[in-house]
C-alpha cells in the first residue's frame, strides 16, 4: 500500500532539512542544532520510512554516514578494530585509551 501524500511530504521534508544539516555540520564545520535535535529527526525519519517501506530510498539520510569533510581536513591515523586499542597510563597517572597504527607517523 502506497503512503499517503501527507507522509510522503513529511519524509522529503526530513530528508531535506537532515541533508541541509549534514552540509552544514560536516563541510562548513558551522552546526546550527545540537546532535540530540539531530538524532529526533533522523529517528522520526526511520521511523517513518520503517512504517512506509515504498519510502524507502538508498539517497536517504538513513541508508549513508555522514557527509564530505570541509576542506583543509587533514589526515589522522584511525583504528583498525578493537585489537588496536591498548590501555595505557598517562604522565599524571592517568588510564587512557591509545589507538596502535603502523605507520601513523606517515599520515600526520
Amino acid at each position: 500500500m502506497a503512503a499517503p501524500d501527507k507522509v510522503r511530504k513529511q519524509v522529503e521534508q526530513l530528508r531535506k532539512e537532515l541533508q541541509k544539516h549534514e552540509h552544514l555540520y560536516y563541510v562548513l564545520d558551522q552546526p546550527s542544532i545540537s546532535d540530540a535535535e539531530y538524532d529526533k529527526l533522523m529517528r522520526q525519519l526511520t521511523d517513518l520510512e520503517k512504517a512506509n517501506p515504498d519510502l524507502a530510498s538508498p539517497e536517504s539520510p538513513t541508508q549513508r554516514v555522514g557527509g564530505a569533510p570541509r576542506e583543509g581536513v587533514n589526515c589522522v591515523a584511525t583504528c583498525d578494530g578493537p585489537n588496536d586499542f591498548v590501555r595505557t597510563i598517562d604522565e599524571h597517572g592517568c588510564p587512557k585509551l591509545v589507538c596502535r597504527v603502523a605507520d601513523a607517523a606517515s599520515c600526520l
